[in-house]
């Protein structure tokens, strides 16, 4: 069972496309540590187009001293690997999705770990 929560922040998509600024390394960082932690459990998180990473910024936490974090949101696609497929009716056009990533094709760890070219374009170098 996932469980989730109101998480006071912004999509990386509105800090990127709305408010003009760069990502920084540090959210993607975050995401690539959700992701560890799900395929230790065998889970598939999917969709990691930019409107499911959260930006976390240290102001939006009380007395934290952290740089920006990033945080995985909108669960709807996670499955198990190589048991749950992908939704037959996602829109797959205009975004960079991994190879095997198709219309209610097999999920897979691998899938999550590739970056794709519009997510790598959010993050600041």
């Amino acid at each position: 069972m996932v469980v989730m929560d109101y998480i006071p922040g912004e999509t990386a998509f509105h800090r990127k496309e709305i408010q003009g600024k760069d990502v920084p390394s540090s959210v993607y960082e975050g995401v690539a540590t959700a992701i560890t932690k799900l395929h230790d459990e065998r889970i598939v998180f999917g969709d990691r187009r930019p409107p499911d990473i959260m930006c976390v910024t240290p102001a939006m936490e009380p007395n934290s001293t952290a740089r920006i974090r990033g945080m995985l949101i909108d669960f709807d696609w996670a499955g198990s690997d190589g048991i749950d497929r992908y939704p037959a009716t996602f829109f797959d056009e205009g975004f960079n999705w991994a190879p095997g990533v198709v219309r209610y094709g097999m999920m897979d760890k691998s899938h999550d770990l590739v970056t794709p070219d519009q997510l790598q374009r959010y993050v600041a170098h």
